[in-house]
């Protein structure tokens, strides 16, 4: 049975992961700076939350395999199956990134009615 300490860990760091995973759109699209970023960022959040969600805990559950994997390869000194984790894990941030920055576009500019009016009101 997990620890309660690593369990409150655990959402402490996924809830951390959503607030900030809106960052850089904001700093790079919209251009946001400081502690606007923040605010921004549980507003946009906030907005789109289901949309988001579904995007972002995907990332983090593949990511943080990702990196447990090659963390494990490090130790046990495996070398050119860390790299090809390594080679993997930039190769899928990549494509997030891109998919991440076209979805928060998307988000940004567009109420979630006029998502709905575009489908041809199919939900």
């Amino acid at each position: 049975m997990l620890n309660i300490t690593l369990i409150s860990e655990i959402i402490i760091y996924v809830i951390f992961q959503i607030i900030i995973s809106s960052i850089l759109e904001l700093i790079y699209i919209d251009e946001y700076y400081g502690f606007d970023i923040i605010i921004e960022s549980i507003r946009f959040i906030y907005k789109n939350i289901l949309i988001w969600l579904v995007d972002i805990i995907p990332f983090i559950i593949i990511n943080e395999i990702l990196k447990n994997k090659l963390f494990f390869l490090f130790l046990t000194q495996q070398k050119v199956n860390s790299i090809i984790i390594i080679l993997i894990l930039a190769g899928f941030h990549t494509i997030y990134l891109i998919f991440k920055g076209n979805l928060f576009k998307i988000l940004k500019t567009s109420s979630f009615r006029k998502r709905q009016f575009e489908r041809g009101f199919k939900f």
